[in-house]
C-alpha cells in the first residue's frame, strides 16, 4: 500500500506543478525556464517529465515535487504534502490538533475565518453592504470568487466567540492577526464594520485580510478617525511586503499572457478580473518591495503599471518602477487621463481599460516624455533638468544595449552631443555610490557554487552510460570504480557494472532499484546534464561521446597517480625504495604519453576526414 507521499506522488505530474508557478519551454524530452531561486538571464532550470525531477544547472538546488512546493512556498514538507494532497485529490488522515504545526493550524484558522465573513456579507442585515459593492461595479459571482465578507459592528467579539465554537484557541486567533487584546486583557476582534478582502498566498489559502472601511465618509467626520484600510498585522503566513493580492488567481493567466498588469488596489484588482483581464495582481497598502519583483519574476519579465495622468500614481511610484527597471523586468505604463484610477475607468467603460493595458508605453518612453511635455529645450536649464528627469531611469538598467538605446534617444530630444549626457550619466552614477539609493534594491541571490570539472566528466559519463547501455558495455571495462571521486559516481558506476548483462544481450538490467533514493536523484540529475549537453550538439554519436569521457577520466586517473608517486619520492627513506619510485613514475609516464598520442591520432583522422 503506497503511503499518503507515494501516492500524491504518483497522481501529479511535477511539470504540471512547476508550470504553475514559472513559465517552461520545451526542450528535446524536458523543458527549461528561468530559476525561481536565483537571478539569470539564460535559462538554467530543467524539468523532467520523465524522471519527474526537477534541477537547476546554475544554483545546484533540484529535487521533486514536494522539495520545489518547499522551496517555492517556504512551507515544512508537512504543509506541502497537504498542498499537494489538495491538488492531487488525496485525503490525508486527519492529525491530532495537540501535534499539528503552528503554520497548519492558523492555515484552519484563517479559513475558518474567512467563511465566517462570507456568511455575515449575505445576511439580510448587511444588505446595505451588498449593495454598495453593486454601486462600485462588483457581480455577485465577483464577490463569491474573491471570497469577500463583511466583519460586522454590532458586537465586539462576534468572530472570537466564533473561533471558540469552532475549537480554536484565543491566543490562535491573535497569532492569525483576527484579534487583540485589550488593556483589561479581554481579547476582541481586529476588525469591526469593514469589507473584507481575503490575502491568499500563492496556492489560494487565506494568509490574511485587508478590510475596508464601510461608510468611510461618516467614519471621517468622528474625532478619532479609524483608518480607510486595516490589514493584518505581520504574523508567520502574512508579510504584505512578501504577498501579492490575487497572484494565486492570475498566474494562469499571466503565463499566457506574457505580461502581468500591477495595479494598487484591491478593488482595481477584482473589477480587472471581472471584466477578463485576469493578469491583474495588486500590492496591498505597501510600496512595491525586492520580494514582490521575485515573485513577479517567476512568472514573467513584463509587467504593465497604471499610472494617473497627473501625478504618476500613488501606487507607481519612481521607487518601485524603478526597482522593477533594476531587476531587468520589460516595464510598461499604462497612462491615462483625468485623476481616475482603474476601478473607476473599468466601471466607466471596461472596453477603455483593456484597450488602454494594450497601448502600454515602455516606462523610460514614458518619462521621457514628460520631461519633454512643456519644454521647447532652447535653454541650457530646460535641457539640463529634462536630462536630470531621466537619467535615473536610464541608470538602473541593467540592460547596456537598452542603456545604450536610451541615451542615444536622449541625446537627440534634448539637441546635445550624445557625450555630454554620457558625462551627465557617469556623475549620476558616481553620486549614487555615495548614497542610499532605494531604487538599487535588486533582488540578489546566493552565487552559484564553484563546480568541479572531473565531477561533471564523472557525471556526464555515467548519464551517457545510463542512456545508452548497449553501446556503454564495450568501454565500462576500460576504467575502474577508482576513477571516480565521488562517492555517489562510484555507487552508480558499481551498480551500472553489477547490472551488465552478457555481450549477446541488446538490454541492460535496470539497476534504480538497487539504489538508494539520494542515489536515484543524483541519476536523474545527471539525465538532465546530459541532456542539457546534447542540446549543444548537433550530430551526437554516443559511442564516440562514452569513449572521450572514458579517455579523459583515465588521462585524469594517471596524472592523480603520477603526483602521489612524486610525493612518495620526495618523502622515500632510502635509495632502494626511491628507485623503486622512480621506476613506477617512468611508466605511468609513458602510458600517460601513450594515451596523449592516440588523442593526438584522433584528432588528425578527424581533420583529415
Amino acid at each position: 500500500m503506497l503511503s499518503p507521499a507515494e501516492e500524491v506522488k504518483s497522481r501529479l505530474d511535477v511539470v504540471e506543478i512547476v508550470s504553475s508557478y514559472l513559465k517552461l519551454q520545451q526542450v528535446g524530452a524536458n523543458l527549461k525556464g528561468l530559476c525561481p531561486f536565483h537571478h539569470e538571464k539564460t535559462p538554467s532550470f530543467y524539468v523532467s517529465k520523465e524522471k519527474q525531477i526537477w534541477h537547476c544547472f546554475g544554483c545546484g538546488q533540484g529535487g521533486d515535487v514536494f522539495s520545489f512546493v518547499m522551496k517555492i512556498d517556504g512551507v515544512e514538507f508537512p504543509e506541502a504534502l497537504r498542498m499537494l494532497a489538495d491538488r492531487a485529490g488525496v485525503t490525508i488522515r486527519q492529525e491530532d490538533p495537540r501535534v499539528r504545526s503552528e503554520r497548519t493550524r492558523m492555515y484552519d484558522t484563517l479559513k475558518t475565518a474567512s467563511a465566517f465573513y462570507q456568511e455575515a456579507l449575505a445576511r439580510e442585515a448587511e444588505r446595505d453592504v451588498r449593495e454598495y459593492l453593486l454601486r462600485r461595479g462588483l457581480a455577485a459571482g465577483t464577490v463569491e470568487e474573491f471570497r469577500l465578507g463583511y466583519a460586522a459592528s454590532a458586537t465586539w467579539d462576534a468572530l472570537v466567540r466564533h473561533l471558540k465554537f469552532k475549537g480554536f484557541a484565543l491566543e490562535e486567533a491573535e497569532r492569525a492577526g483576527l484579534a487583540v487584546r485589550n488593556d483589561r486583557g479581554d481579547v476582541r476582534d481586529r476588525f469591526h464594520n469593514r469589507i473584507m478582502f481575503p490575502i491568499s498566498d500563492i496556492q489560494g489559502n487565506v494568509a490574511g485580510f485587508s478590510g475596508r472601511l464601510f461608510d468611510a465618509r461618516n467614519a471621517a467626520k468622528a474625532e478619532s478617525a479609524p483608518p480607510k484600510y486595516l490589514n493584518t498585522p505581520e504574523t508567520l503566513l502574512y508579510n504584505k511586503g512578501k504577498l501579492l493580492y490575487g497572484l494565486h488567481a492570475a498566474k494562469d493567466a499571466i503565463r499566457t499572457a506574457g505580461h502581468a498588469v500591477l495595479v494598487e488596489g484591491q478593488m482595481d484588482l477584482v473589477l480587472s478580473h471581472q471584466v477578463g483581464v485576469r493578469q491583474t495582481v495588486a500590492t496591498s497598502g505597501t510600496a512595491l518591495t525586492p520580494d514582490h519583483v521575485r515573485l513577479l519574476k517567476r512568472h514573467t519579465a513584463k509587467v504593465y503599471t497604471a499610472f494617473d495622468g497627473d501625478t504618476a500614481g500613488q501606487m507607481a511610484t519612481k521607487r518601485s518602477v524603478m526597482l522593477l527597471l533594476a531587476n531587468d523586468i520589460d516595464v510598461r505604463v499604462i497612462s491615462f487621463e483625468g485623476g481616475k484610477d482603474p476601478a473607476d475607468m473599468i466601471c466607466q467603460d471596461p472596453l477603455v481599460w483593456q484597450c488602454a493595458i494594450g497601448e502600454g508605453v515602455p516606462l523610460v518612453d514614458y518619462y521621457m516624455r514628460r520631461a519633454l511635455l512643456g519644454r521647447s529645450m532652447q535653454t541650457a536649464n530646460e535641457k539640463r533638468d529634462a536630462v536630470d528627469e531621466v537619467l535615473p531611469f536610464i541608470h538602473v538598467l541593467p540592460n547596456p544595449v537598452l542603456r545604450g538605446h536610451y541615451m542615444g534617444r536622449l541625446a537627440s530630444a534634448v539637441e546635445l552631443d550624445e557625450r555630454y549626457v554620457h558625462e551627465a550619466l557617469d556623475k549620476f552614477s558616481h553620486e549614487a555610490k555615495n548614497r542610499s539609493r532605494p531604487a538599487q534594491e535588486v533582488v540578489t541571490y546566493a552565487a552559484p557554487q564553484a563546480r568541479n570539472r572531473w565531477t561533471d566528466i564523472e557525471e556526464f559519463l555515467l548519464a551517457f552510460m545510463l542512456k545508452h547501455p548497449v553501446v556503454a558495455r564495450f568501454h565500462a571495462h576500460l576504467i575502474t570504480e577508482d576513477a571516480f571521486t565521488q562517492p555517489h559516481t562510484r555507487a552508480i558506476f558499481r551498480a551500472f557494472i553489477a547490472a551488465i548483462v552478457p555481450a549477446d544481450s541488446k538490454e541492460q538490467s535496470p539497476i534504480d532499484l538497487s539504489l538508494s533514493e539520494e542515489l536515484r536523484a543524483h541519476m536523474g540529475r545527471m539525465h538532465l546534464k546530459a541532456d542539457r549537453y546534447m542540446e549543444s550538439i548537433e550530430q551526437l554519436n554516443p559511442e564516440l561521446e562514452i569513449r572521450s569521457f572514458v579517455k579523459e577520466l583515465q588521462i585524469h586517473a594517471l596524472k592523480d597517480r603520477l603526483r602521489l608517486i612524486a610525493k612518495s619520492i620526495q618523502q622515500a627513506a632510502d635509495a632502494d625504495a626511491r628507485h623503486a619510485l622512480l621506476s613506477q613514475f617512468s611508466d605511468v609516464s609513458q602510458e600517460l604519453q601513450n594515451f596523449e598520442k592516440q588523442d593526438m591520432v584522433q584528432a588528425r583522422e578527424v581533420v583529415s576526414a
